[in-house]
């Protein structure tokens, strides 16, 4: 399933991982906006009406402000098993 038409926001310490994450979903047709910690992510969320979020564990606390489908990933499991569970989450009929 392709991103296209979905704007994922990305919650990320890492911005190494981050621009792996956005790069894939740049080349499967999707955007994205990243965000290094919670409160820069809500202030986008104020900004851009987002289809989900990939959140790092270590901002799991923040999943409850998310109004959006959330995918939590540890960056030891790699961008590909993030993307994976992302597109599984909005195939299955979610926004």
């Amino acid at each position: 399933m392709p991103l296209y038409g979905h704007i994922i926001l990305i919650v990320e310490p890492d911005t190494s991982f981050a621009s792996e994450l956005q790069g894939a979903i740049d080349t499967d047709r999707g955007e994205s906006s990243g965000a290094r910690d919670p409160a820069a992510a809500l202030a986008r969320c104020a900004i851009f009406q987002f289809t989900a979020a990939l959140v790092n564990t270590r901002h799991r606390d923040m999943v409850g402000k998310l109004m959006m489908p959330v995918v939590l990933y540890r960056t030891q499991e790699g961008y590909r098993s993030a993307l994976v569970r992302l597109k599984m989450l909005l195939s299955a009929g979610r926004p």
